[in-house]
């Protein structure tokens, strides 16, 4: 059956098909290794190619133990797709058995819902998606969403993808009566509502796959349908399964009754992905490889069968993808000399995409010569921002570009010292910010450049005296004024950290090991072929911390590295130092 919405079509098959179909294209499927005696092994959906999602509720798993562990076990690998969000997982042990049982698969199982009916994923990590995070949200919405949806984030060829697993407030009387907080249908439709606030917010430029048990139909009328925001937007939302949902003659997830309340949900952002699979999704008919049938089915696995939806990732005109680092779950902070950006070789198209690529929240930059490329960079970045700072020496002043639309609030930039000009010949920005309601500040440096590599405290322009006493002058005043917050120092400081303390300049900071900490020291006294500079070759752009940050740099998110922008510009330094800048840029990502 074939219907057209959003201009393409919406291809909806019977899973047994689909199943023969599939099974059939032998050079297409993800390797795997069959189970023995497992009835689902026979017709593998995963491809290579292509991202399959699942959402399954498996109604208080486990039901018969071991027993349902088992058939899960076997419908995963002989299923072979990528990404399973499961609802109502009342046992954390016997999900982990699940877990520990499937090769090359990993899990996440949050315990925080009403009940111990918690969401959880099963994801591969041998796959074509690679996880770099999974969370709640939207903790402080328990009316709305009593189980808090529990988001997976990946990338597919450093593409960016997030799958948001729900499970809303089931029954209720079929009306929605919007003005009763506590009626089951309005608690669902505030629940779509939140939702839709929180993509839009948090992963607007991202694909968006939103699945679960929405525990209500996408075919009731429009004055009682919970989904009416989604669905009354089809140049931004697409339920993948509305055709099924439409016709009484697919099957529906949830036989029982008869209904179907398990629904598959993308942005605009993944339309082209699901499109170019033919717009490939149906419900999964398990029962079908059991001998006793949906009574078997039910009394030993679940009341709901499984909806999948199939995604091939397209291609991203974009070269830098392969450098992503950032994840809405964690803040990234970055250091970048763009060498004279504006007055220089740049391409501003090319800046914009290393910066969309890279998806980090903060980016202090050095070296912004021209404030009209800077405000068209700003333009060419949706859901970004910035200030650029003014009365550098020759106009090359600093700048900060950060994220806008929930990622960061309470923000304000302003410069530090002015009237110092010996020390600083372009005045320090600081960013002061929250991320996820923790306060934090980023100082942006371009210090001195030049000298000698001797510190000559007696002579007030000695290059490395200069880059000294404005170390010194930061020291101080972010003691002062910022003793007790996360503070990050970061950007071009024209020296080396491994330099004899005698002549280093950033003594006054390594002498207090409780209180400072340079992200980047492991960087500096490595190889050379890590280094921010590799023209000279040199490290030059560093990321300092306060103590308050020590506990994020021992996080499991931590990471610290010199993005290697010049690889994916036809793996060519000299091709980057041309189009670019002669700096990389140096970034930490982190967790609170």
């Amino acid at each position: 059956m074939t219907r057209c919405l959003k201009h393409f079509p919406i291809l909806v098959l019977p899973m047994l098909l689909i199943l023969v179909s599939l099974s059939s294209c032998s050079d297409s499927h993800k390797s795997h290794t069959p189970v023995t005696d497992n009835p689902f092994s026979v017709a593998p959906v995963g491809t290579d190619s292509t991202l399959e999602v699942m959402t399954w509720n498996l109604e208080h798993f486990a039901k018969v133990g071991n027993a349902t562990v088992d058939h899960v076990v076997n419908v995963v690998e002989g299923l072979d797709v990528d990404v399973v969000a499961l609802q109502e997982i009342e046992s954390a042990n016997l999900f982990q058995r699940v877990v520990d049982n499937l090769d090359g698969w990993d899990g996440y199982r949050p315990s925080s819902a009403y009940g111990g009916m918690n969401l959880a994923y099963i994801y591969r990590t041998d796959g074509l998606m690679e996880v770099t995070a999974t969370y709640e949200i939207l903790a402080g919405e328990s009316r709305p969403l009593p189980r808090r949806p529990l988001v997976l984030e990946g990338t597919i060829g450093g593409q960016p993808y997030v799958i948001i697993n729900n499970h809303f407030k089931c029954c209720g009387d079929g009306q929605l009566d919007t003005g009763d907080d506590w009626d089951e249908e309005n608690r669902r439709y505030d629940a779509c509502q939140l939702l839709e606030q929180y993509v839009n917010n948090h992963f607007a430029d991202r694909r968006v796959i939103i699945v679960g048990d929405f525990n209500d139909e996408l075919a009731d009328p429009a004055e009682h349908n919970v989904f009416q925001n989604f669905l009354a937007q089809p140049d931004q939302w697409l339920f993948t399964d509305l055709p099924i949902a439409q016709n009484e003659g697919d099957l529906w997830s949830f036989p029982s009754w008869p209904s179907h309340l398990d629904h598959i949900l993308i942005n605009s952002n993944t339309f082209e992905d699901f499109a170019a699979t033919e717009a490939l999704v149906g419900v999964m008919p398990l029962q079908s490889y059991l001998s006793g049938g949906w009574s078997e089915y039910d009394a030993e696995i679940s009341d709901h069968l499984p909806v999948l939806a199939r995604f091939m990732p397209q291609p991203s005109d974009n070269p830098f993808m392969g450098a992503r680092i950032g994840t809405s779950g964690t803040l990234e902070v970055a250091t970048w000399n763009l060498g004279n950006f504006g007055d220089g070789p740049q391409e501003t198209g090319l800046v914009a995409q290393a910066i969309e690529a890279l998806d980090v929240d903060v980016i202090a930059l050095q070296e912004v010569v021209s404030a009209a490329q800077f405000e068209a960079l700003k333009a060419s970045l949706p859901n970004w921002d910035g200030v650029l700072g003014t009365g550098a020496t020759a106009d090359i002043n600093l700048a900060v570009l950060y994220r806008t639309g929930g990622t960061l609030d309470n923000v304000t930039v302003t410069e530090l010292f002015p009237d110092n000009n010996v020390e600083f010949i372009r005045a320090p920005l600081m960013l002061e910010a929250t991320f996820q309601g923790d306060s934090f500040v980023v100082v942006n440096v371009h210090h001195k450049c030049c000298g000698d590599g001797v510190i000559d405290e007696s002579e007030m322009w000695d290059e490395e005296n200069r880059r000294l006493q404005a170390n010194l002058l930061l020291k101080d005043y972010l003691a002062e004024n910022h003793g007790s917050d996360r503070v990050f120092l970061v950007g071009d400081f024209n020296d080396q950290l491994d330099d004899q303390l005698a002549d280093n300049i950033f003594m006054d900071f390594l002498l207090e090991p409780e209180q400072w900490e340079f992200a980047d020291m492991d960087i500096a006294i490595g190889s050379s072929v890590g280094w921010s500079m590799p023209g000279l070759p040199a490290h030059v752009d560093h990321i300092l911390v306060s103590d308050e940050v020590f506990p994020a740099l021992a996080g499991s998110s931590f990471e610290v590295e010199v993005s290697p922008l010049h690889e994916y510009v036809d793996g060519n330094w000299g091709q980057y130092y041309s189009a670019i800048s002669d700096h990389l840029p140096v970034v930490v990502k982190l967790e609170f």
